[in-house]
């Protein structure tokens, strides 16, 4: 598993994931005790940098649950479905299905955290495909719903915590669609070599 593959799964359960979840506590701790810190893959700016001091930061749990709820519950002020963001989510289920994602099409409305965690899953296999695949799930459902998902996070939650989490995933994803294009770019450049 490579280091982005890392960083969307672990993007994808937080978001995907209220703070008291049985999984929860060791990711937490993790965060706490800066793993993410160390294997940051970019350049820190000064808003990724503060980002992960946030993170490292004790966290108290009732309040990562109450502003969970506040952002992401049934009235939340930030909703992470993609449905709600106009989003083809039969589309996104269906993508889900054609790379063998376990579970796909099972989280109703295209959730972000699973988009997330598909992304992971998609980095993660090695078929010839692999690019292509990744090119389509950024360019028709990952980047579209994070556009509209992150800055809301920023805007509306109480805690630190999760604007950090916005920050952090759009600084990943961010460089992720940049790598994928100079793939793509490669790849376009062999074939025109080979032609």
């Amino acid at each position: 598993m490579n280091t982005f593959s890392t960083l969307c799964r672990l993007f994808g359960t937080l978001f995907y994931r209220r703070p008291d979840d049985a999984v929860m506590p060791p990711v937490l701790n993790m965060l706490q005790q800066g793993a993410l810190s160390e294997m940051w893959p970019l350049v820190l700016s000064d808003n990724s940098e503060f980002a992960l001091k946030q993170l490292r930061q004790p966290q108290d749990v009732a309040a990562l649950c109450a502003d969970y709820s506040e952002l992401f519950g049934d009235n939340g002020a930030v909703s992470l479905l993609a449905e709600q963001h106009g989003i083809d989510v039969q589309g996104f289920a269906a993508f889900q299905q054609q790379v063998g994602m376990p579970g796909a099409g099972t989280v109703a409305g295209g959730h972000f955290g699973q988009m997330l965690l598909t992304a992971s899953w998609v980095e993660d296999q090695s078929a010839e495909d692999e690019v292509s695949a990744q090119e389509a799930l950024f360019q028709h459902y990952l980047l579209p719903t994070a556009a509209k998902v992150l800055g809301q996070v920023e805007m509306h939650a109480k805690t630190g915590f999760y604007r950090a989490l916005a920050v952090l995933t759009r600084e990943a994803l961010s460089a992720m669609a940049d790598e994928l294009v100079e793939q793509l770019e490669a790849q376009d450049g062999d074939e025109s070599d080979n032609a």
